[in-house]
């Protein structure tokens, strides 16, 4: 197992890669260049990183970082998401969802449409 090391936010070329062809591909959602943000190493075997690779590639990330962080945002959503789904579980329960429900719901968002 090797490292493949990455930097979560600074150096001005990465894999390859420089900042101005970076931003060429740079998706709407990711967060301009920091130089002051901390950097990580980790260590992946040699399937892992060709995977990676290869994801940066296809998907068009500029970086390893970038793809890095999209993985966390994706994660801390999905754990978002199970926390809401766990509390829903655990609430009292709402109103029946059934054909009046509805109407009503119409009716409060149009009310001239008259339910």
């Amino acid at each position: 197992m090797g490292t493949f090391g990455f930097d979560l936010g600074s150096g001005s070329k990465e894999g390859g890669v420089s900042t101005s062809a970076q931003s060429a591909f740079a998706k709407p959602c990711q967060q301009p260049y920091d130089p002051g943000m901390p950097t990580m190493n980790i260590s992946l075997p040699e399937s892992l990183r060709a995977f990676v690779e290869e994801q940066i590639s296809q998907r068009r990330y500029g970086t390893t970082s970038e793809y890095v962080r999209d993985l966390i945002r994706r994660d801390q959503d999905r754990q978002h998401l199970r926390d809401l789904l766990l509390a829903g579980a655990t609430s009292e329960p709402g109103p029946v969802a059934d054909g009046r429900y509805f109407d009503d719901l119409r009716d409060e968002v149009d009310p001239a449409s008259g339910g």
